[in-house]
């Protein structure tokens, strides 16, 4: 007796032994892949997955042993975040035998995702996968975006933890209208440079430490009882401080709006300002064209790509007009300005607030180049201290604005910090402001469209692997039926 009764039988035995030995080698192939670490083929055209140039020259030269250990990785294996670190860090380890790789297992039911921890002759520091990406809003395409820093982020946190240097960045919040939920964003991109942010409170310090290299002074408003918001002062202590800062070559980043926010004088804070040869008028800097849907207040200022990102797509949000001292007072004051943003040459000034027409109305200045962001350099002596002020502070808070997705039709909340580029420029800015060879800053930074599935599950490589030759091999079998029954 034939076990197989006919050759259609046989047939229908084969094509079941086909796919269990396709589904069999589908899980072995993925258990290998998840043992051995195979290196990512970088066909970018910017090298954008490979470590720069710069990097490998400055790791080669680390002679402290550098401990790295990759926290819950192996419990999330098919998560795109850590399959992409992972990828990274074995780049650095493989550019120098002092930096070891490890991995660990945190079972704390405060840990929901992997995470990294460098350490160095003690001194640690943790890293989430989160902080290795940086995210953003496309305005006009619709989209959000993910931008894979990591290089940027590691070699600093290695710089931070191998040298004896530590730079420091405070942000004066102690008279400011804002708070640290308002700043999170903005402080994780400090920190992603492997430098520390810290609040900075003159009233019980007195003074502004001495490991202090930039200082970001956001608006200085508080609101009365009546809930209106009215300026905040520097007292005379605060103003001589940072003079002195400024007189030792300390560094200072403005984020500020226009006068016509709050209501009251700022003699102290203009002083401060005023050393740099630099004010802020009233009123806001609308846009004709450059703007975003119909609201002229959503501007998108020409960057200087010398200084800041290239290419680069600024959204500012009722910005101020910065004015800038005259050739003789800036020589005066031994001042060297340099203007990074500028409106275009159809933009105009509204001095009243109240006024909420899109249009320019006949009370509307001409506002052509009004200058938005602006990089000064003062010598004292020996020491330069620069400063980069923007007119406006909204663009780097993690507060909602609201507006128009032309995408689905439809309003949207958006934090403003993460709108097109705005995130990178604050880390321009303070890369300008630093100025130190240490530290890198990643230009070839690799950008995509977020995918719409969840990231815990390669659903694309599931299906193109396991699920679509089993479809194509059930279609071949009922074709060969078909034709078989035709005959």
């Amino acid at each position: 007796m034939k076990f197989f009764k006919n050759k259609e039988s046989k047939q229908i035995f084969l094509s079941a032994i086909l796919i269990v030995i396709l589904i069999a080698l589908y899980i072995e192939i993925n258990v290998l892949i998840g043992k051995i670490n195979i290196p990512v083929a970088d066909i970018t055209e910017e090298k954008v997955y490979s470590l720069s140039d710069k990097t490998k020259k400055y790791i080669s030269n680390i002679q402290k042993e550098v401990n790295i250990k990759m926290v819950d990785f192996d419990e999330y294996p098919d998560y795109i975040y850590s399959i992409e670190v992972e990828d990274l860090l074995n780049q650095y380890a493989k550019e120098n035998d002092k930096i070891k790789l490890s991995k660990d297992t945190d079972n704390s039911a405060d840990n929901k995702y992997p995470y990294v921890v460098f350490n160095c002759e003690g001194r640690e520091y943790s890293v989430s996968l989160d902080e290795l990406y940086s995210f953003k809003y496309n305005v006009f395409n619709g989209t959000q975006e993910e931008r894979l820093i990591g290089e940027s982020v590691i070699s600093n946190v290695i710089n931070t933890i191998t040298t004896d240097k530590q730079d420091k960045v405070y942000i004066y919040l102690e008279k400011s209208f804002y708070n640290e939920k308002m700043l999170v964003s903005l402080i994780n991109r400090i920190n992603g440079l492997g430098i520390d942010a810290s609040s900075l409170n003159l009233s019980s310090d007195k003074k502004i430490p001495e490991d202090c290299k930039i200082v970001v002074i956001p608006p200085l408003a508080t609101t009365n009882e009546n809930g209106e918001i009215v300026v905040n002062d520097l007292s005379n202590q605060e103003k001589d401080e940072f003079a002195k800062y400024i007189n030792n070559g300390g560094n200072i980043l403005f984020l500020q709006e226009s006068k016509s926010i709050a209501a009251g004088e700022t003699p102290n804070l203009d002083y401060i300002m005023s050393l740099y040869g630099l004010s802020i008028s009233d009123g806001f800097v609308l846009e004709k064209t450059n703007k975003i849907d119909d609201n002229p207040g959503y501007i998108y200022p020409q960057v200087d790509d010398k200084m800041l990102k290239s290419g680069a797509k600024v959204c500012l949000f009722d910005a101020g007009k910065i004015n800038l001292a005259s050739d003789e007072e800036l020589e005066k004051l031994n001042v060297k300005q340099n203007v990074l943003m500028k409106a275009s040459n159809e933009a105009f000034i509204r001095n009243n607030v109240q006024d909420t027409s899109l249009d320019r109305s006949e009370n509307d200045e001409d506002g052509a180049g009004a200058v938005v962001g602006v990089y000064a350099e003062k010598r004292i002596g020996d020491n330069v201290s620069k400063a980069i002020v923007y007119s406006n502070s909204l663009f780097a808070l993690n507060s909602p604005v609201y507006i128009n997705e032309t995408y689905r039709n439809k309003k949207i909340a958006l934090e403003m910090i993460l709108m097109d580029d705005n995130e990178e420029i604050i880390a321009d800015s303070l890369i300008n402001l630093l100025d130190d060879d240490n530290i890198t800053y990643n230009k070839k930074i690799r950008s995509e469209v977020v995918p719409a599935v969840g990231i815990l599950k390669d659903g694309i490589t599931l299906k193109v692997i396991f699920i679509i030759p089993i479809i194509v091999l059930i279609i071949g079998y009922a074709v060969w039926r078909y034709r078989k029954n035709k005959k």
